[in-house]
């Protein structure tokens, strides 16, 4: 048998009231992040991520929508404003396409990346894998990537909206 390098996340956080020490990883991570993510799930956590963020003294420098299909020309686009902003921290939120596009972006830019799916049926949050398409929505690719997320922050339906301030 061939010998295998398994890379998985370095942390994963989970079960009720795991998206609050967001902040706490996050700071240990870098002090500018940069929110990626889908509308819905956006909507959902984004106030309580800020929230946490803030109480860590972790700075938003922004909020991007990932494109709606990982592809080459948004992950591109999402690197550029990692760069333009001098984000050394990704936050990804959502479902798999929005999680594949953060960690693509994570790793063409070189900062580390914290995925917070918001639906159960994905692996995208802790996989070293990106599921590429073409901006038309047509199946591209499967990318590996050479890192996994630094931190998955995994919670239940239900449980984003506690505690927002």
């Amino acid at each position: 048998m061939q010998a295998q390098n398994i890379i998985f996340p370095a942390q994963i956080l989970r079960g009720a009231g795991a998206v609050s020490r967001i902040g706490e990883v996050c700071g240990l991570l870098g002090s500018r992040a940069l929110i990626i993510g889908g509308h819905s799930g956006l909507a959902a956590v984004e106030a309580h991520i800020r929230y946490q963020l803030a109480a860590s003294s972790v700075t938003v420098v922004g909020r991007e929508w990932f494109g709606g299909v990982c592809s080459e020309s948004h992950i591109h686009r999402l690197a550029q404003v990692v760069q333009a902003t001098g984000a050394d921290l990704v936050i990804g939120v959502g479902g798999g396409k929005a999680l594949d596009t953060s960690k693509a972006v994570g790793v063409e830019t070189r900062v580390p990346v914290v995925t917070v799916p918001t639906i159960a049926a994905t692996c995208a949050a802790v996989t070293p894998l990106t599921v590429r398409y073409h901006d038309d929505g047509h199946f591209r690719d499967l990318f590996p990537l050479n890192q996994a997320p630094a931190v998955v922050i995994m919670g239940f339906e239900g449980q984003w909206n506690e505690n927002v301030r």
